[in-house]
């Protein structure tokens, strides 16, 4: 057996690799760490759901069966979270987002003497009584583990600082996501895309607001509908605005092929960490039109324009169809991505930083 073994403690990294998953979230930024960590000669070991999924191989992660139940459901994690470590008997797991498993997992790592990264997919990670988990007592779960927590990835400075402040012990490393990047950037279609989970935080409204008041722009829409009532509300009213086309749920490889299309992102959303969005925005070398600027790099890199309010994004807008400008921060994007977001590199960063080689 390889002594180099990880397990990415999550489920659903089968189904965004095998085309099942739907846009963004957490689990694809920990699909991407999997393949990178196979591609440097690790065992890497990941969680399904699916019974015909159980010892099988996708991109090389070995996936074992985590089986849901409803009643007792937290007892028969720990059970079963001492399961796997005994079985697999990892060097590091990594983790991201809030989860209660965060403090069964803390504390195990001292039991079993394994290495727990825990990557923040949120500002709200780090922010009390604010994390993107229903119940009260499942947010107090998750903090007890979070401030056990000795190795954590950060997605920007916001992040560090709270880190710093919570857990002083812990060991912080600024990593802002990975994502493959794309050789070839395709012709751009005069279009407008919003990609986002339907969420208040996100703001969807506000998109469907833009496209009603620039009827000379082309506008696609595309999420899953986390909020039903939301999604459905924004679906109604799409239908009536004439130069917007709802797309609705896309698989990962369909956004990012509606991304290599576009001329522009519009990001909505109150609060974030780093987005997957940005991310398959700037590997096609598509600006970025935002309420939202993680660690500034938007206003600091000149990858596209933020904005506060409908005008002053129609505005952005504007400016951005000036084709010199344009080309400008087309090309800025292109330097900037190998820069930060290659996964080799960022791996190479992680590995010396946690000194986990």
């Amino acid at each position: 057996m390889n002594s180099k073994r990880i397990l990415i403690w999550t489920t659903g990294i089968d189904d965004v690799i095998a085309g099942r998953g739907l846009v963004g979230g957490l689990t694809v930024q920990l699909m991407l760490w999997a393949k990178v960590f196979h591609e440097n000669n690790w065992d890497v070991y990941s969680f399904t759901i699916h019974r015909n999924k159980h010892k099988s191989f996708l991109m090389g992660t070995k996936y074992l069966y985590y089986r849901r139940v409803k009643i007792l459901n937290i007892l028969f994690e720990n059970f079963f979270t001492v399961i796997y470590l005994l079985k697999v008997k990892p060097t590091v797991i990594i983790t991201r987002g809030a989860s209660r498993k965060l403090l069964a997992l803390s504390l195990a790592s001292k039991l079993f003497r394994f290495k727990l990264i825990h990557m923040l997919a949120s500002d709200s990670d780090v922010q009390n009584g604010q994390e993107l988990i229903q119940r009260p007592w499942d947010k107090k779960l998750y903090r007890l583990g979070f401030i056990r927590c000795s190795y954590i990835v950060v997605q920007n400075h916001l992040q560090k600082t709270l880190v710093d402040k919570q857990n002083p012990k812990a060991k912080t490393l600024l990593i802002p996501n990975v994502w493959p990047q794309s050789n070839e950037y395709k012709i751009k279609e005069d279009l407008i895309i919003w990609v986002a989970n339907f969420r208040e935080l996100k703001r969807p409204m506000l998109f469907l607001e833009l496209a009603k008041r620039l009827p000379q722009q082309q506008f696609i829409m595309v999420g899953d509908g986390l909020d039903k009532l939301l999604y459905n509300s924004c679906e109604q009213v799409a239908k009536i605005i004439p130069n917007l086309v709802f797309k609705g749920a896309q698989s990962l490889e369909e956004t990012n092929l509606l991304f290599s299309k576009c001329k522009l992102f519009i990001c909505t959303s109150e609060i974030e960490g780093f987005p997957n969005t940005f991310l398959q925005a700037w590997c096609n070398a598509v600006p970025i039109i935002s309420s939202f600027d993680p660690s500034d790099i938007i206003k600091k890199e000149n990858l596209g324009l933020i904005f506060s309010t409908v005008d002053e994004a129609i505005e952005a807008i504007h400016f951005l169809n000036n084709r010199d400008e344009y080309e400008m921060v087309k090309n800025n994007i292109i330097n900037y991505f190998y820069k930060s977001h290659n996964s080799q590199k960022q791996y190479n960063k992680l590995v010396a930083f946690f000194n986990i080689c």
